[in-house]
């Protein structure tokens, strides 16, 4: 349970999604670098893994007090029943009070519900993070992840079966 008051979760297919965000511009901005930044540094980058996900069946759940997004998920769902989690993110000021987690139970719930099998989580190396900017705690992703089932499969990379 999120310890702040008036949280709503709410699921989002991909153009809800964006419609959403549109009243957030700063967000929208700091995705287009982030995403633009990360992609760009995967060496193994996979451009097979784009056509197989099914767009009908990914989704965000996004975290609203009153009108404004304060954290979102972002979840690929591909054809063969596997979900990533391509984004978490919360803002500073909303951090360390469990919406963080509460993103992650509502993104599981969903994809049990779209009956994927296993649930993949991949966590930015110290080097994609510094050369991106981004201000991550790893460790207490790290956490979130393994009170909620996920089990390490490399360095940086964790998988729930559901």
């Amino acid at each position: 349970m999120s310890m702040v008051k008036d949280v709503e979760y709410i699921i989002l297919r991909r153009e809800e999604f964006r419609n959403a965000l549109m009243k957030t511009a700063g967000t929208i901005l700091m995705l287009k670098h982030f995403a633009s930044e990360i992609y760009s540094r995967f060496d193994n980058f996979d451009e097979q893994f784009f056509l197989n996900v099914d767009l009908d069946k990914s989704f965000e759940v996004v975290a609203k007090i009153r009108e404004n997004v304060v954290g979102f998920i972002a979840i690929s769902v591909t054809r063969d029943s596997k979900a990533y989690i391509c984004f978490i993110y919360v803002k500073p000021e909303f951090r360390c009070l469990g919406i963080g987690t509460e993103l992650l139970k509502k993104a599981l719930e969903e994809c049990r519900r779209l009956g994927v099998k296993e649930v993949y989580a991949s966590l930015l190396s110290n080097r994609d993070s510094e050369v991106v900017g981004v201000d991550i705690n790893r460790e207490a992703m790290i956490r979130i992840l393994e009170k909620l089932g996920f089990k390490r499969v490399t360095k940086y990379r964790y998988v729930k079966k559901l």
